[in-house]
């Protein structure tokens, strides 16, 4: 599904934005067939990198650190203290403590 303009992109983003807020207030999440989620994950993904797959890394000028994927998860070497919040940590936890396989490291 195409979008029309930047117009018509923000209130696809509004509209997305509030379709959680109803359900959430009655302790339902939305759910989403596997069309509108593949329809939804190719908005965020041209939004944000314009559907350029060497834009989902980076390791920024100036920055000690990359940032990784589309939540800009950052990573720091052991020990680094920088003025982010290291978050790719964080993602791994998570994706170990929903039973995904990660690859060995």
């Amino acid at each position: 599904m195409p979008a029309i303009s930047i117009s018509f992109n923000r209130f696809l983003l509004l509209l997305f934005l509030q379709t959680p807020v109803v359900p959430a207030a009655w302790g339902q999440l939305p759910e989403f067939d596997q069309q509108q989620m593949s329809w939804l994950g190719d908005r965020i993904f041209a939004n944000e990198c314009n559907r350029n797959f060497s834009c989902l890394t980076s390791w920024n000028e100036g920055e000690d650190f990359p940032s990784l994927g589309i939540g800009h998860f950052i990573w720091y070497a052991a020990e680094q203290q920088e003025r982010f919040e290291e978050t790719f940590p964080d993602l791994l936890n998570y994706y170990k403590q929903n039973g995904y396989e990660l690859p060995p490291g």
